[in-house]
């Protein structure tokens, strides 16, 4: 499902928790997003380790995305991961551990809406590695797709706001 492309106010974040990589520190304020109740991020989180990664909230404290799902009950949970995955040889293992992903928060919050936001656009030109490239971003994108397809859960569109008609970062973005 496509999420509501606008939150009808700053009150509609309230009881949501965003986990992700440092995008979410980023990605936050370019869209002059709302306060979430909890935001917890990592430098090194993946699908894979997400449950168990010590992440850092906005305060400085560690948590486990597990364990913050278990504090306190969520309405929304938000999603950002996959930037850190691009350069994993077995991408299908992406899309595995993701749909396991969902699977324990839907277990720990099974009340809460569920909200993937995709992998944004990079301008290539400041890469200098071989994987982080818009083509690999737009199949990881399919898979995030699929899985919230599978789960009935959103899919937030970062990319098309983001992005330039070649489908990179917009300028003004980097």
């Amino acid at each position: 499902r496509p999420a509501p492309e606008t939150a009808e106010n700053e009150a509609f974040f309230e009881n949501a928790i965003i986990i992700g990589d440092t995008r979410v520190v980023q990605l936050l304020p370019t869209y002059n997003i709302g306060t979430f109740s909890k935001v917890l991020y990592g430098t090194a989180i993946n699908v894979s380790n997400a449950l168990t990664y010590d992440c850092v909230d906005a305060d400085g404290v560690e948590h486990t995305f597990a364990s913050a799902l278990t504090e306190r009950s969520y309405g929304k949970v938000y999603i950002c991961l996959g930037l850190n995955e691009l350069g994993w040889s077995y991408p299908e293992v992406f899309e595995e551990d993701y749909d396991a992903l969902i699977d324990e928060r839907k277990r720990l919050q099974p009340a809460a809406s569920i909200f993937l936001l995709n992998i944004v656009p990079v301008d290539e030109a400041k890469y200098s590695n071989n994987y982080i490239k818009n083509s690999r971003i737009k199949e990881y994108n399919d898979m995030i797709m699929s899985v919230a397809q599978k789960h009935s859960t959103y899919c937030v569109d970062c990319c098309s706001g983001m992005s330039d008609a070649s489908g990179s970062l917009n300028g003004s973005y980097s």
